[in-house]
């Protein structure tokens, strides 16, 4: 992205590389979470633990800002202008998932601005998005919730325009310029952007990878590579 080759790793932090040479640039803590690289800035949301939405400057590694105001979880999608999160708000609700362990409720995606972290807008949901997928296309940006429902909402405004359910969903979407694919138990399925209808579905097992290149969707599950 812009020049640089980032990666990210649980253990040994979050890299970045001279893509021709392979000399690293920088390191910082890494984390379970998407990147995103927009205008020279590097955004990373909390992760699977939560915390704020990180800012550094993507040359160099030095913080810009970091939003500390409501955590945020695994997935991130930005613009240049918006970085978009699952978010847990500003006086977030605890879930208990066993005797050992406690984590917020995601039941919200927000919008911050990528040059000085401001939150721009909230729109919280029905089911907890924490295990959700973020895709923007054009100008709205779809948010999967695994095992639950699919929305459209206006990237701007955090408007929602559409929303179906999908129980079936395992959280993944991609899209072309005019249909949006989404993994689910049955396998993946096709999806019209202006409705969330149902375009056709084809069965695969287990929990697939996917790409779009060349007028083709590419669908890597287990030993197997579909196009």
């Amino acid at each position: 992205a812009e020049g640089t080759l980032y990666i990210n790793s649980n253990q040994s932090g979050l890299w970045a590389f001279d893509p021709k040479s392979g000399v690293e640039k920088w390191r910082n803590k890494g984390c379970q979470s998407d990147i995103a690289v927009k205008g020279g800035t590097l955004l990373r949301p909390g992760g699977a633990y939560g915390g704020g939405l990180l800012a550094l400057d993507a040359q160099s590694g030095a913080q810009s800002w970091y939003h500390t105001a409501g955590s945020t979880s695994f997935r991130l999608a930005a613009r240049d202008d918006l970085a978009y999160v699952t978010y847990a708000g500003e006086t977030p609700v605890e879930v208990v998932v066993d005797k050992n362990y406690k984590r917020f409720k995601y039941d919200r995606i927000a919008a911050f601005g990528t040059r000085d972290g401001n939150k721009v807008w909230e729109t919280v949901l029905k089911e907890d998005a924490r295990y959700s997928g973020l895709l923007l296309l054009g100008d709205f940006l779809y948010v999967v919730v695994r095992g639950d429902s699919i929305y459209c909402l206006d990237a701007q405004t955090g408007k929602i325009r559409t929303q179906r359910r999908f129980i079936d969903g395992l959280g993944r979407l991609i899209a072309t310029s005019n249909v949006i694919f989404a993994t689910s138990k049955q396998g993946v399925v096709a999806l019209a952007p202006k409705t969330l209808e149902t375009l056709w579905a084809t069965p695969t097992s287990g929990f697939p990878n996917l790409a779009v290149a060349n007028g083709r969707f590419y669908v890597a599950t287990g030993p197997k590579l579909v196009a």
